[in-house]
């Protein structure tokens, strides 16, 4: 697992948990990728303000693999994708061998963050989006709940 957050036109990671023998990975705590580049980055950029998703996309986009995306047109596509999706799916996008699967963290209704994982790129990557989704809404829960309150006082049930 990584949490990304949004630092100038980058995904600057804060957190990265990674389990003995995990595919391999780039990130590194305190690392950062261009957003165009991973999952992460494609959570983030999509919820930007719009002229920094339009610097981005008029700056040439660096391909860490042949299945990055360099194309200013498809990236603007994947990004509307994105915010429909309600995830990133990015497969060899940034090292042949891996997926980069990520989604949005809001706060106060405002995307604030990226928990993302890295997993083997082949057909078991797919199914891991819904959990990583519900991970990511049971964040958002918590972090909604204010300083001193119960989870019972906000709406939670439990």
């Amino acid at each position: 697992m990584q949490l990304g957050i949004l630092d100038g036109e980058e995904v600057l990671f804060v957190e990265r948990l990674i389990a003995p023998g995990a595919v391999v990975t780039v990130t590194q705590i305190g690392g950062r990728l261009p957003l165009h580049a991973s999952s992460g980055g494609l959570v983030l950029l999509a919820h930007a303000p719009a002229e920094l998703r339009e610097r981005v996309l008029r700056r040439p986009l660096r391909a860490y693999t042949p299945h990055t995306i360099t194309d200013a047109r498809t990236l603007r596509a994947t990004l509307a994708e994105v915010r429909r999706n309600g995830f990133a799916f990015c497969p060899g996008h940034i090292h042949p061998d891996a997926t980069g699967i990520s989604v949005p963290i809001r706060m106060a209704g405002h995307v604030v963050a990226a928990l993302g994982m890295v997993v083997p790129n082949d057909e078991h990557a797919w199914p891991l989006v819904r959990p990583l989704q519900l991970t990511g809404l049971a964040l958002e829960r918590a972090l909604d709940v204010q300083p001193g309150r119960p989870a019972e006082a906000t709406g939670g049930d439990g």
